[in-house]
């Protein structure tokens, strides 16, 4: 991540995103779950300034 530098501050903005399907249905079979891993990615290389520090997986 990109450093940058104001008059008097310094700072570096990180955001933590969790997604969760509505109800918490487990609708993250195989599929689901490799179409996401491969969105996400593409979606967010369009965002100037924007990656991916950590990918984790599917906790149940």
């Amino acid at each position: 991540m990109e450093t940058k530098l104001s008059g008097h501050s310094v700072y570096r903005t990180e955001y933590h995103i969790v997604w969760v399907p509505k109800y918490r249905r487990r609708i993250l079979n195989p599929d689901v779950k490799g179409y996401i891993s491969k969105l996400f990615p593409k979606v967010l290389r369009s965002i100037p300034g924007c990656e991916i520090i950590e990918q984790s997986g599917v906790y149940y």
